[in-house]
């Protein structure tokens, strides 16, 4: 016969209402035989008092138990605005020079440089306008969400041509201003929170995100879209577990880019759970806590979410199709086109330009020298080749152009310059050259 400690026993000794125990009185060595049922009975209606809760604070959580910071895009539908962008040109050398990414001014992303000369857009004209305090300098066409790259025909205050050119160069990172699309319905990843919660692996934390956002939209039914701040769950092995803490969903009406900022600053510990599971079911108690704490960092996202084609067509300064047949025999090949794009750009002219090459005449074909260098000018001028959207014909424009017409995918060299975009975006602009 078993033989348990009265402190020993429990409900889940019980199999059967007619079990029973012997009580064993050692100093008259009688027993007395009781029933397990009538031995132990939980009061549910005050189960918490059998029940001893572990926890009865939050000791040990603080702004280091959920680490904030920007999430990994590359998932998503993607465009990265330039964080730099650097103008140069001796017909306007008054506006030369980089402009940093400062924010959001007159409801738009807005640059702005060292003599506090501002790139910025107002929404009513479709200009991008280089102002200096509330005066116009320039302005040039453009209703993209950022401003063009590479060469760039200015106009003044009125918008008549005033015979003058700038270049635009754009450097990107993934810390710079975002484009993103709303095409699918939802954007998650802008944000990610790592936990390293002091809890151990019967408990569980409810979890909610908080911060502040800005919004502006020149269509007013647009900014009841927003950024929805989640509610999670977290246990002892999700420690460590990056997730997402963030969800933004469309306005059914969303048909205008809806700029934004949006900081994650803090997170509510809401309560903390101690779950217990046993052969005769689960049970689970809380502590509510709705303490609020701060973030160690407190990371800030400015971009703009736009709702529309999966390639942002009509969002975003795009390359024009230009036809890589710099020979113009009907036929794009490495051994032609592509040695006198590298040669052009290597800084050959004349008819070093095609010697050796074997160009043969033809109706359409391109055979001297002066014609080549003409054509391939005119695909740099309207930035055909920059493939990386940089605002230039680089090295790595070249390289990729190259590496696509022997092998039709891109270059996987660490050394390429793909200024942020994906593979199927410089995809997307080299299918423009065939």
């Amino acid at each position: 016969m078993a033989t348990k400690k009265l402190s020993e026993l429990n409900e889940s000794l019980a199999s059967d209402p007619t079990d029973f125990v012997l009580l064993m009185n050692t100093e008259s060595r009688t027993a007395k035989k009781i029933s397990i049922e009538n031995l132990i009975k939980i009061d549910h209606s005050n189960v918490l008092d059998r029940y001893k809760f572990s926890r009865d604070s939050i000791s040990g959580f603080n702004s280091s138990s959920i680490q904030l910071s920007t999430g990994n895009m590359d998932g998503d539908l993607v465009y990265y605005a330039p964080t730099t962008i650097t103008i140069s040109g001796a017909d306007a050398a008054e506006i030369s020079g980089q402009y940093e990414f400062s924010g959001i001014n007159n409801n738009n992303l807005y640059w702005q440089n060292s003599n506090d000369l501002t790139i910025s857009r107002v929404d009513t004209d479709g200009h991008w306008t280089i102002n200096s305090g509330i005066n116009t300098l320039y302005q040039f066409s453009g209703q993209e969400c950022y401003p063009k790259f590479g060469n760039i025909n200015l106009l003044d205050e009125s918008g008549l041509s005033v015979s003058k050119s700038i270049n635009s160069r754009h450097t990107k990172t993934k810390e710079g201003p975002i484009i993103l699309n709303s095409f699918f319905g939802k954007v998650d990843n802008l944000f990610k929170a790592t936990p390293s919660l002091p809890i151990d692996m019967k408990e569980y934390a409810s979890i909610t995100y908080s911060g502040s956002q800005i919004l502006h939209s020149s269509a007013p039914e647009d900014p009841i879209a927003a950024f929805i701040p989640k509610t999670v769950e977290l246990g002892y092995a999700d420690n460590a577990q990056a997730h997402s803490p963030l969800s933004f969903t469309s306005s059914i009406n969303q048909n205008h880019p809806l700029i934004f900022e949006y900081s994650l600053n803090s997170f509510v510990v809401n309560k903390i759970t101690e779950k217990i599971s046993g052969m005769k079911g689960d049970c689970s108690f809380h502590q509510n806590f709705s303490t609020n704490i701060a973030a160690s960092v407190a990371p800030t996202r400015t971009g703009v979410v736009v709702n529309g084609p999966a390639n942002f067509s009509g969002f975003k300064p795009v390359n024009p199709s230009f036809s890589l047949d710099i020979d113009g025999n009907g036929s794009v090949t490495y051994e032609k086109d592509v040695v006198l794009l590298e040669r052009y750009f290597s800084g050959i002219s004349g008819a070093g330009l095609v010697e050796g090459l074997n160009l043969s005449p033809g109706i359409n074909s391109r055979t001297g020298h002066q014609d080549i260098a003409n054509y391939i000018q005119s695909g740099v001028d309207l930035s055909a080749f920059d493939i990386n959207e940089n605002g230039h014909l680089d090295q790595s424009d070249i390289d990729l152009i190259k590496f696509y017409v022997v092998s039709g995918g891109i270059n996987p060299s660490n050394s390429i310059e793909k200024n942020t975009m994906t593979d199927n975006q410089l995809k997307e602009n080299l299918l423009k050259l065939f």
